[in-house]
């Protein structure tokens, strides 16, 4: 795919990065009845924030991904209830932060949409992706399953980044990387 000049990524992921941080989260005064029991209220409270962390690492990288020229964030409440989509390149994906973000019933959903989307636009290819994965150095999966009688691509780790970054990947990965250094 082809993505702007790596001074423009860089400005746009540190914009990125940036805006996301800046946004006040809500003050959370987080409890947990049986975790109490066991762990200081004070570690409780520091998991959390590590949790909110990583939730915004993956609406970063949601955004990163929507930068790509000719590739779009739809960002939440579109109808398709899918993540990226690039009319140019012909896909539609619905990105996760881990390959364990989600259970046997939301994966089935995920499908489902996916699904829904080829239904109406035969020609596009519908990917499920997830950014940090199960394997060893993250090297990923690129991989066909059959589902319903559909293709879905699974892409993780570094195979979705060279799928969408091509020879860029490490240069996206050391961007952000230095874009999150003020913020952690």
């Amino acid at each position: 795919m082809e993505t702007r000049n790596l001074d423009q990524l860089s400005h746009d992921i540190k914009n990125i990065v940036s805006s996301s941080f800046s946004k006040k989260s809500k003050e959370t005064k987080y409890n947990d009845i049986i975790l109490n029991r066991f762990i200081k209220k004070s570690d409780i409270i520091i998991c959390h924030k590590i949790k909110v962390i990583q939730m915004k690492i993956g609406q970063i990288w949601q955004d990163v991904i929507g930068s790509i020229d000719d590739v779009i964030n739809l960002k939440r409440g579109h109808i398709s209830k899918l993540d990226i989509l690039s009319h140019k390149y012909k896909f539609v994906m619905e990105l996760k932060n881990s390959h364990n973000t989600c259970n046997s019933s939301s994966r089935t959903s995920i499908y489902n949409n996916l699904i829904e989307f080829k239904k109406e636009h035969n020609d596009y290819e519908i990917i499920f992706a997830y950014i940090n994965c199960n394997t060893s150095k993250n090297t990923g999966k690129n991989e066909i399953i059959s589902y319903k009688s559909y293709n879905i691509r699974i892409l993780s780790g570094n195979k979705l980044l060279a799928y969408l970054f091509g020879n860029k990947s490490e240069n996206v990965l050391e961007i952000l990387s230095n874009s999150l250094q003020d913020f952690l």
